[in-house]
């Protein structure tokens, strides 16, 4: 109702002067959204990652489950990896396509499926918190008991599987850390390069912490670190380093426009708009009206996560979204300092996730990226399920539906 909108999103007919209801207008406008088509579209999205939410809570019961969800993180991040690189050694014209459409007109960057480079970045980034477990995880000894499941009071003292890593495995996990490594400065992503260094660092360092990660193994590590700054002075060095020394040159950023006039502009529609948004995939619209001139760029999206989520959905989708982000790792993180020895390596693996996608969703709107958010959400969920048996505040879920009606849904 016309009654609703006012009370709620006030100076919303200010940008549809034409359906404000007044004697000349053409209609009433009767949506908070103003791209109402895309944001039915996020919220189908939103509904439909909450269903697999829902199913990866039910499925991780147990630290084996969590694994082989880690697992198969780390292998999709390789097959993308190699797509990328093999899309960028033969470029011309061989763009190794699933789709029908190419959208890698531009030579010489490596992205694979994706539209964006930042966007195949950020998606690495998160997956090199999994390929650091991989590679840093203990191979079990011993008697098996059978599964350590996350709830029930039968799981509390069991013993321990313990054992060391073997070369062959460490080898194998380093050269695929290095393998996303290079895909991810091969592609020239300033936020995503940052993002998988950080990853990479804070799994290491949480399992050297841990006791997973051996001082003696630092070696193994500056042998794939120098595998990669070999392989990105065959290719790219001179281009990646000129790409990295525009961070902190302003003028180089977005040329004559940089991105804290878009974050400025951003904060001032967020505030202008603060219960509702303007609606998903408005940004665009919006960006022509609320900042300053940009010549012929246009700002489709915020260059900011938070900030984009603030402009689309009001500060209470932005509040919804941290919070879910700050759960998932204080669930992590509590996993870390009270879990059992296995679950530690896997705690620091989803911790290193969650955190590159964090930071590099400072610099860019990476969140829009299905891939990216549905990443998230399944690292997310594991840790709420890991730490359910640590803690108090994480409530029972429990929801009996009948298997036909399951079925349905699914």
């Amino acid at each position: 109702p016309a009654g609703t909108i006012a009370a709620a999103s006030p100076r919303l007919h200010d940008l549809l002067p034409a359906y404000s209801g007044g004697p000349w207008s053409l209609g009433t406008w009767q949506t908070f959204s103003l791209t109402p088509g895309e944001t039915s579209t996020g919220l189908a999205i939103l509904l439909a990652q909450g269903i697999l939410a829902l199913v990866v809570y039910q499925f991780a019961r147990s630290v084996e489950a969590i694994e082989r969800l880690l697992a198969i993180v780390v292998a999709a991040a390789v097959m993308l990896a190699l797509h990328g690189l093999i899309q960028f050694v033969g470029h011309e014209g061989k763009n190794f396509d699933v789709s029908t459409v190419s959208f890698h007109a531009e030579g010489g960057l490596v992205k694979a499926m994706f539209r964006n480079r930042n966007d195949f970045a950020g998606f690495l980034a998160i997956a090199a918190g999994p390929a650091v477990w991989l590679a840093f995880r203990q191979r079990e000894t011993g008697k098996r008991r059978g599964p350590a499941r996350v709830r029930g009071r039968h799981s509390r003292g069991r013993p321990e599987l313990a054992g060391d890593a073997d070369g062959m495995r460490i080898a194998i996990g380093l050269g695929i850390l290095a393998i996303i490594s290079f895909a991810v400065f091969a592609s020239l992503a300033r936020g995503g390069s940052i993002a998988i260094g950080l990853a990479t660092a804070l799994g290491c360092g949480m399992l050297m912490r841990s006791g997973h990660l051996k001082p003696k193994m630092g070696l193994a590590i500056l042998a794939a670190a120098a595998v990669v700054a070999i392989a990105l002075e065959i290719h790219g060095m001179e281009q990646f380093a000129g790409r990295m020394e525009t961070i902190l040159d302003e003028g180089q950023q977005e040329k004559q426009f940089g991105r804290r006039e878009v974050w400025e502009a951003a904060w001032q529609t967020a505030l202008a708009y603060p219960l509702t948004g303007t609606g998903i995939g408005s940004h665009g619209d919006m960006s022509r009206i609320m900042m300053p001139p940009t010549g012929s760029t246009q700002f489709v999206h915020a260059e900011n996560s938070f900030l984009n989520l603030a402009v689309e959905t009001g500060l209470p989708g932005l509040c919804l979204a941290v919070a879910a982000l700050g759960a998932a790792l204080a669930a992590a993180v509590t996993v870390y300092l009270r879990g059992s020895a296995r679950e530690k390596p896997v705690a620091a693996a989803i911790t290193a996730g969650l955190m590159a996608g964090a930071v590099n969703a400072i610099g860019h709107f990476n969140w829009y990226v299905p891939a990216i958010t549905t990443l998230l959400i399944v690292l997310g969920t594991c840790a709420i399920r890991m730490a359910a048996r640590h803690v108090d505040w994480i409530p029972t879920l429990k929801i009996p539906v009948p298997r036909s009606m399951a079925t349905v849904v699914a």
